[in-house]
């Protein structure tokens, strides 16, 4: 069985024409390179090197196989390089699907701090509504998925984050001294939410029939950031997360929080049966990082 030091001493000799010069490169004996030298011969079944004149001069088949020795020392070099790029996150590729308003909203800026940090990965984000990223993660054709928090299964690892749903003031409303906003002072108040089949929209609309008041609803997004853009454009007060709001450098005596709060429960989800890449417990940690920094009201990202 060859090894990767005899083929390394092999090359040297080659180079030098010289045992002794060969073991002082090697920092070894030259008795011990002479022996190991004995045993690659022994082993290939055949002579590496004839004396010529005090040198030694490379057979015929010894340079057939000096080709090979030296593409099989290059691809291992190769692979100690990728192996500690792996270890350092200096190489690889991530993909992370995620829901509409996630891949919008916080998961770019995620992503651009991640790749500061580890400047040769590459990232591929993919948008999908959370019923698909789960599948795909399941599948193994993401690495990691950020969606509405899933129902426990067996194929995924769940780990929640809550998100806060908030109000989002246009310019000209006279709202802008409240701290927060309850039912009653949004009562017949235009506003702009997610589709009404969307649960945080249901879970808005039954705190505004709890106490009797009405739940205006003029525009409907599938997305929080053009629900954002409508509200700038005076259309209404628009209920988005907490976080699209910062990210888009809302100003914060525009963003108000709502009573009773309108929770939207949010996981990252990566597959049970396969194993996790280092790469994407550094995005989690990240992306918890991100979020955290986000809590707290008023504060931009």
């Amino acid at each position: 069985m060859l090894n990767p030091r005899q083929l390394s001493l092999f090359q040297s000799i080659a180079l030098t024409g010289s045992i002794s010069a060969a073991a002082r490169q090697l920092g070894i004996s030259q008795p011990a390179a002479s022996n190991m030298l004995g045993r690659l011969e022994e082993a290939v079944g055949f002579v590496l090197f004839k004396r010529m004149q005090g040198q030694l001069e490379i057979t015929p088949e010894g340079s057939a196989l000096l080709i090979e020795a030296t593409h099989a020392l290059d691809v291992l070099k190769n692979l100690e390089t990728r192996a500690e790029q792996l270890v350092r996150l200096e190489h690889g590729t991530l993909t992370v699907g995620a829901l509409g308003w996630v891949s919008t909203g916080i998961l770019p800026y995620v992503v651009a701090d991640f790749m500061r940090a580890h400047p040769g990965l590459k990232v591929s984000l993919q948008t999908h509504p959370s019923t698909k990223v789960i599948d795909a993660v399941i599948a193994g054709h993401f690495d990691i998925g950020v969606v509405e928090t899933p129902s426990p299964t067996p194929s995924l690892r769940i780990s929640p984050f809550q998100v806060e749903l908030i109000a989002v003031l246009p310019e000209a409303s006279d709202l802008m001294e409240a701290d927060t906003l309850t039912p009653e002072q949004l009562n017949g108040v235009p506003l702009v939410t997610l589709d009404r089949a969307h649960p945080t929209t249901q879970r808005l609309v039954q705190n505004f029939n709890l106490v009797g008041a009405e739940c205006r609803i003029v525009a409907e997004s599938h997305l929080f950031s053009p629900a954002l853009i409508m509200c700038q454009e005076g259309v209404g007060i628009a209920i988005v997360d907490e976080h699209t709001a910062k990210q888009h450098h809302v100003e914060p005596r525009r963003i108000k929080r709502l009573s009773p709060s309108i929770p939207f429960p949010v996981s990252v989800i990566t597959a049970q049966y396969r194993p996790r890449s280092r790469l994407s417990h550094a995005f989690e940690d990240l992306l918890m990082q991100h979020v955290a920094a986000l809590s707290t009201p008023g504060e931009t990202g």
